[in-house]
């Protein structure tokens, strides 16, 4: 339990929330309940503190995602560590690890754009009904930023109604007798998987017209 706690602190501090948010988000997201003195304690132990001429979280985080855009794939922590020091942002090597940790967990896709939003932060702007603030937070505690909570509490029988009513996707993306014979048609023509989106499209038409004469 208390190295998941950890986890968690490390995670929303790297996020860039301040105290108040993390022990809020804990409470409310985690179910994990702290005192401001006790996270305190943590944070100082584990060196969670905000330093002087250390480049902003969500500009590393930017910066991340700028150079996985680029290359295609995302490298280890070390390698992106360099690149942060070649471009002039300063970071710790253990917040780049854990930053890649929650943007690449499986080492292969940034698939966690919505996290890095979530945690970013809305800038004030004159225009009084556009909110301000870090997303989750406003959405998990908006009495923080004295709105009304618009969320609604929904019944654990209901949320099993509609995944019972629902029909989720499968690994085959069409009738499985179809996707059989599509397979053994690939095999025997020699037809390669595509690699985008027009030879998809183009393997598409030719596998319709192929069965099309089949059926003749």
């Amino acid at each position: 339990m208390a190295e998941y706690r950890l986890h968690l602190i490390k995670k929303y501090f790297l996020t860039g929330m301040k105290q108040g948010e993390i022990l809020q988000s804990l409470s409310e997201r985690n179910g994990i309940n702290l005192s401001r003195r006790q996270l305190q304690n943590i944070m100082y132990a584990e060196n969670l503190y905000k330093r002087r001429n250390w480049a902003d979280i969500m500009t590393v985080v930017e910066f991340i995602m700028e150079e996985h855009i680029g290359s295609g794939s995302l490298h280890g922590y070390r390698w992106m560590y360099q690149k942060l020091k070649q471009n002039g942002l300063k970071s710790r090597k253990e917040e780049v690890r854990l930053l890649m940790s929650i943007l690449d967990p499986e080492g292969d896709e940034l698939d966690s754009v919505t996290e890095v939003w979530d945690n970013h932060i809305i800038r004030p702007t004159t225009n009084q009904h556009v909110p301000s603030g870090r997303p989750i937070v406003m959405f998990s505690a908006p009495e923080l930023y004295n709105v009304q909570d618009y969320k609604t509490l929904i019944e654990n029988n209901q949320i099993l109604i509609c995944r019972e009513e629902t029909m989720f996707r499968k690994a085959i993306p069409c009738d499985e007798d179809i996707y059989d014979i599509c397979m053994l048609l690939m095999i025997e023509n020699a037809m390669q998987y595509p690699t985008d989106a027009y030879k998809a499209l183009d393997l598409y038409l030719e596998l319709r017209e192929t069965i099309l004469e089949i059926l003749r």
